[in-house]
């Protein structure tokens, strides 16, 4: 990584000056991917995938080996049934394990997730799109809050993207049990994490009753 970006990493976005044909632009470099990024669009895109990822995990690294290549932009598009047809999104959170200075809870998450998908989805053309769920670790029990949620503000747009979506893939999503474990055993470094898992524990148990 060039030392222009690694010295800033750290940052959740930052402005970079650039000469372009002799004119100098302003490039805003987002390197946290927090709310909605869109990686891939088809042609004629009838099927939104949003990838969720999990505890202290980095919305875009998540879904990538140790090369440049990202298995929902660069592999899953290439299918020739899908690769027209698929609008691939990726939704960040600060959910870092260490020097997280952030106040929210998860429920915060959960409405935030609400109201970007709902601003993203906008046009009844992308609102009787299906949503397909791809979900790591503690973003499989966000988007099930996700889904089971209705916005005060707006319950008609909010039941939408609890009643379009067709699927959800869980991956590596922890029993409420391990939750609870990790907050005893894990080594925190900020009390508010410790307070998020927990209350993530209090989520999946109220889930798992509905269930």
């Amino acid at each position: 990584m060039p030392s222009l970006f690694s010295e800033r990493i750290s940052e959740a976005s930052f402005m970079l000056s650039v000469s372009l044909d002799g004119d100098e632009v302003d490039i805003l470099v987002d390197t946290k991917f927090l709310g909605i990024t869109p990686v891939y669009s088809g042609k004629d895109p009838n099927i939104d995938i949003v990838a969720v990822p999990g505890l202290g995990s980095h919305a875009f690294g998540t879904w990538k080996g140790d090369s440049h290549e990202m298995w929902l932009r660069d592999f899953l598009p290439k299918e020739p049934v899908l690769k027209d047809r698929l609008r691939v999104l990726i939704f960040g959170y600060d959910s870092a394990l260490q020097k997280n200075s952030s106040t929210n809870s998860f429920g915060d998450y959960a409405r935030n997730m609400l109201c970007v998908l709902n601003v993203f989805r906008s046009h009844e053309k992308e609102r009787n799109r299906p949503l397909i769920f791809v979900c790591h670790c503690l973003g499989g029990i966000l988007v099930k809050t996700v889904s089971s949620t209705r916005s005060k503000s707006a319950p008609r747009k909010s039941s939408l993207i609890s009643t379009r979506y067709c699927a959800m893939q869980l991956m590596a999503l922890m029993e409420i049990e391990r939750y609870s474990s990790l907050v005893l055993g894990y080594s925190f470094s900020v009390y508010q994490t410790r307070v998020l898992i927990m209350q993530t524990c209090v989520v999946g148990e109220k889930l798992e009753q509905h269930a």
